[in-house]
Order: structure tokens, then C-alpha cells, then sequence
């Protein structure tokens, strides 16, 4: 059977507007309902690339069935230059074999498989947000609800 991407609006946030916000990744689907996410996303939370997920509710955050092993970095800016991304972007890639998922003129999504750690990839992060005035965030390290409590998936991946 061959896999095929497909596209899905996974839930971002509800606003006090009522509009919920979604964000477009690809995924491909599998039979029980389940489908492996191909990139990290820049907006939502919880889950990375290579992530096998299931939409319980389609206005939560997706369940995770399977992590891949990579952490979500979503990077925000006022501004990205072209420059400063594609400089970015080499270094991440030559430094981490990271993936650049998507981005925007104020969002880049970064896969960095969590074997680097935490040490040395945050040092990287820090170094170049700092030097491009950018923001990063941890898309799927901290709990969706508190956003402070850290989910430890990573501690399989050290065993």
C-alpha cells in the first residue's frame, strides 16, 4: 500500500474571539485513524515531526501515540530576514542534522533530535536568537495545559 501526504488542520488555540486557530501540516494517514505528523509545527503544540498522533477532538491538541524523538523549536521574530535564516538554518543543519520545517516572516519550525541534549542544543538557540533578536520556544517539551510542566518523553530516548 502506498502512503500518500495529506494535509491536516491540527488545533492551535481558541481565542477569546471565539475563532479557532489552526495550522496546516502533512501528515499521512494510517487505517486506525492514526497519522504520522512531517514536520514540526510553528504554532501548535505537543508534538513533533515523525510524531505518530491520534485527533481525539479537533479542538485540543492532538494524543500521542508514538514520539520520534524530536523536539519542536518554533522561533518567533518581528522580522526574518532571508539572510539570517538561511545562515541559521546551515548551522542547525550542520551542527544538529536539524530540519527546517516551515517558516514564515516571524516563525521558523526546527526538528533537533533530543539525543544533542538539552545543554548543548538551548546553548546553540541562545546564542543565534540572541544574535538575530529572535524568540525560541519548546513546541513539545512542557505540558499543553500549563505550559510549564515538563512531559519527560526524552527520558526514553537516553536509556
Amino acid at each position: 500500500m502506498e502512503e500518500s501526504i495529506k494535509y491536516f488542520l491540527f488545533y492551535v488555540a481558541t481565542p477569546k474571539a471565539g475563532n479557532v486557530v489552526r495550522e496546516k501540516l502533512p501528515v499521512i494517514n494510517y487505517q486506525d485513524g492514526s497519522m504520522k505528523v512531517l514536520a514540526s509545527p510553528g504554532l501548535a503544540l505537543g508534538f513533533a515531526k515523525d510524531d505518530v498522533v491520534k485527533v481525539l477532538d479537533e479542538n485540543t491538541y492532538p494524543k500521542i501515540l508514538k514520539r520520534s524523538g524530536y523536539l519542536c523549536i518554533q522561533i518567533y521574530a518581528k522580522k526574518i530576514k532571508e539572510e539570517n535564516l538561511t545562515s541559521f538554518s546551515s548551522v542547525m543543519k550542520t551542527i544538529f542534522n536539524a530540519s527546517i520545517d516551515g517558516w514564515t516572516e516571524n516563525n521558523i519550525a526546527v526538528s533537533i533530535c533530543v539525543r544533542f541534549g538539552f545543554e548543548r542544543i538551548e546553548k546553540e538557540l541562545n546564542y543565534y536568537c540572541e544574535l538575530f533578536n529572535w524568540e525560541w520556544y519548546f513546541g513539545n517539551v512542557y505540558n499543553t495545559e500549563d505550559e510549564v510542566t515538563p512531559l519527560n518523553w526524552w527520558q526514553d530516548f537516553f536509556q
